[in-house]
């Protein structure tokens, strides 16, 4: 059997498990992998065959740490306003706690919802945002 052939085998392993686990750096194990097999067709020497694989996954795994962290960063942004379809919509206090917290009814759910500033009295206000299990209320802008 050929380098160039055993080089395209492992390619197809490792392009195989990828698809079964889903992991982007075995992409760069996979690229590494043709990218010997181009350097076996071309009668390079196994070690110089290997040095490419090497260099080609090493440069695809840094690649691929940056792409991750970038979607990361940016599901972040996403999840940071996640609650926005929340914001603006209105909700009626009707019994204001001891502590100056109220339980307001909001999408079928009873939540406890607290003022942004001041303290809640009975009334219709405008939820500013989602702290976690609580709604931050609003006063309606004039």
């Amino acid at each position: 059997m050929s380098a160039t052939a055993i080089w395209l085998t492992i390619s197809l392993l490792v392009l195989g498990a990828e698809m079964l686990l889903g992991t982007i750096y075995l992409l760069a194990v996979f690229l590494g992998a043709v990218t010997a097999a181009i350097f076996s067709l071309m009668d390079f020497s196994v070690t110089v065959q290997c040095y490419a694989a090497g260099l080609v996954v090493f440069l695809g795994s840094v690649a691929a740490y940056v792409f991750r962290r970038h979607i990361r960063k940016l599901n972040a942004v996403r999840d940071l306003h996640s609650n926005d379809l929340d914001r603006g919509q209105k909700v009626k206090v009707t019994t204001v706690l001891e502590d100056g917290t109220a339980k307001v009814s909001y999408r079928g759910t009873l939540w406890t919802a607290q003022a942004k500033e001041g303290s809640l009295h009975e009334g219709v206000f405008v939820i500013d945002h989602v702290a976690g299990p609580r709604l931050v209320l609003r006063e309606i802008d004039s």
